[in-house]
């Protein structure tokens, strides 16, 4: 987990100061220091690595994050990698964040966001 936090702080370096707090974009609230997500109130269970990339993107809302970023952060988890892993993340988070999911967006030929009006 130290891991994937290094990762992400090297992503985005002006937040590493606010690793403890919670990253709220729209309906969705990440809480860093306990890897817990929620949608309004309701809890939503991720596993490691789904929760180390949509806190990648909630860091960074509206900018998007290239495949290759998104995959080296999965492979942080210790999750092994296949060709569609990152593609595969995304779907799977999509629908365990049921309509809120709808906010991570396809950048075609660059990537991944999560757009600022979830």
């Amino acid at each position: 987990m130290l891991r994937v936090r290094d990762a992400l702080r090297r992503l985005q370096p002006s937040l590493s100061k606010t690793e403890d707090t919670a990253i709220v974009v729209g309906p969705i609230r990440v809480e860093n220091r306990d890897c817990r997500v929620f949608i309004g109130r309701r809890e939503c269970l991720l596993s490691t690595s789904e929760h180390a990339v949509l806190l990648a993107l909630t860091r960074r809302p509206g900018q998007s994050l290239s495949r290759r970023n998104l995959l080296g952060i999965i492979k942080m988890t210790g999750v092994k990698t296949e060709s569609r892993c990152v593609e595969n993340h995304i779907r799977w988070l999509r629908g365990k964040l049921g309509t809120a999911g709808r906010a991570l967006e396809s950048v075609p030929g660059s990537g991944y966001r999560i757009s600022m009006m979830a």
